[in-house]
């Protein structure tokens, strides 16, 4: 185990290496001048020589590798450079806004987890019965259901019609709970959906049947052998659902005002400062790898047999 952790780990340098390269490239291929969008942001005219000056400091007029390789240098050192509107460490900001992020990503990603699996089983267990079509159904609007609508229907119900809820800020811990619930309704629906269809499999399974014969009691088998071997594609979609609630978070932020890194990173997009941009995406590319591997020990740990070269 120990010897697979460290061979992700050391796959993760050429992986972040050649994601710094494509941003970095894409970013200098855009259709707006970094200098330029500098200047903007400064709210100084872009006048030739302004531009020149500007490009000199900011180090444009050297060639695109050595552009990119001091910028890699500055990277490796948590150093993006300044943010083109607010003139301080890219890095820095991001740090700044990232924790409301987290927590309502994390928050949403437990609301998935302690809805999805429970009705999933529950689902499977009484197939064809009034529980399961009502989790089916459930699974059917959650899917259907924009994030931003449903925000939209909490605020209207439990804001303006209620009044039990604040309906944007972060003045208490009831702050928290609409956009929870509007981040984690879709990853909770797909989940659960696919909870239910991966018990189903392994509860049909011909081993299990075998060990129906031989009078092994139902709980045993459900907890002790269906669970363990269900619960693989389960994880699997959780890893996934957690770059999509981190995605999700952006529409959360702005609809339910948060202070967070999606509506900063946005502002950032809409202005063209790159030093932000850049720091964002490596910081994204970064959390899911680190996922993806957690997902990876996890799928050893709850399946020995598969080997992934340990």
């Amino acid at each position: 185990m120990i010897k697979y952790i460290i061979k992700r780990l050391l796959i993760i340098i050429p992986v972040m290496l050649a994601v710094s390269f494509i941003v970095f490239t894409m970013l200098r291929l855009g259709p707006v001048d970094p200098a330029q969008a500098y200047l903007l942001n400064s709210r100084i005219p872009p006048t030739e020589e302004a531009l020149s000056v500007t490009r000199a400091e900011l180090g444009l007029d050297k060639p695109f590798f050595t552009q990119y390789a001091l910028w890699l240098k500055g990277a490796v050192q948590l150093d993006f450079g300044l943010s083109y509107m607010t003139k301080r460490d890219a890095f820095g900001d991001l740090m700044y806004y990232f924790p409301v992020t987290l927590k309502v990503t994390f928050l949403a990603m437990i609301v998935v987890i302690i809805v999805s699996i429970p009705l999933g089983i529950l689902g499977a267990v009484k197939k064809g019965s009034l529980a399961d079509k009502l989790i089916k159904f459930f699974s059917f609007i959650g899917v259907s259901t924009p994030s931003f609508w449903f925000g939209f229907l909490l605020i209207y119900v439990f804001s303006l019609k209620l009044n039990i809820l604040p309906p944007f800020g972060l003045d208490s811990f009831s702050s928290w709970i609409m956009p929870i619930l509007t981040l984690g309704l879709m990853s909770s629906a797909i989940n659960t959906r696919i909870t239910r269809t991966s018990f189903l499999e392994h509860i049909n399974n011909r081993s299990v049947w075998y060990l129906k014969v031989n009078g092994v009691q139902k709980k045993t088998i459900i907890g002790k052998y269906v669970l363990k071997n269900s619960m693989l594609p389960v994880i699997t979609s959780l890893g996934m659902h957690f770059g999509e609630l981190i995605g999700g978070a952006v529409v959360v932020e702005v609809l339910f005002a948060l202070p967070g890194v999606g509506r900063y990173v946005v502002s950032s997009i809409t202005n063209h400062d790159y030093p932000v941009i850049q720091c964002f995406m490596i910081l994204m590319t970064g959390i899911f790898i680190i996922v993806n591997l957690i997902i990876d020990v996890i799928y050893v740990y709850l399946n020995p047999k598969i080997k992934y070269g340990v």
